[in-house]
């Protein structure tokens, strides 16, 4: 697992590969419809650069080659993704290490601030007709367990927490 993911790091030029397992390991470890990914690199969450978009079909190459890696599986019908979750561990303890899980976490939030206030585009590219939030059952004590246990301290799992939306139970 671990040669799989420093493999494609590797040939991650655009940091797409990257950008999906990043934000994956933040969101429910159940998985994420693809049109969430979709949506993310329509929203500027998954490039390297932070802000620029990323085309659909680029994002579908990511979740091919991430796939073709046993990083992460589709649903039969293709329209969900999941990763294993001692995969999903390692990413999150990989983001606690470099000081990047609060990013990582605040685009998640992003997304679904985005995704409830319909300035995301739907499938039908129409804003308001997102089902992104499907997908976002984040990890608010997950990702802050993973940030203390990695050596992230108070200060990263409080960040964590302040990030991550709350669900309505």
């Amino acid at each position: 697992m671990l040669l799989s993911l420093a493999a494609v790091r590797a040939g991650d030029q655009g940091g797409v590969c990257t950008g999906v397992m990043e934000l994956m390991a933040v969101l429910s470890a159940a998985g994420v419809r693809r049109e969430l990914l979709h949506e993310a690199g329509q929203a500027g969450a998954l490039a390297d650069g932070g802000d620029e978009m990323v085309a659909a079909g680029v994002v579908d190459a990511a979740l091919a080659r991430l796939a073709e890696a046993s990083l992460l599986a589709f649903s039969l019908d293709g329209q969900a993704i999941a990763a294993h979750r001692l995969v999903l561990r390692v990413v999150r303890d990989t983001l606690v290490q470099r000081g990047r899980l609060a990013a990582v976490c605040r685009a998640a939030a992003m997304l679904d601030t985005h995704a409830r206030s319909g300035r995301l585009p739907g499938p039908s590219g129409r804003p308001g007709c997102s089902r992104a939030g499907d997908g976002l059952v984040a990890g608010r004590g997950r990702a802050g367990r993973c940030a203390r246990r990695a050596g992230g301290g108070p200060a990263e799992a409080a960040a964590v927490g302040a990030v991550l939306p709350r669900r309505a139970g």
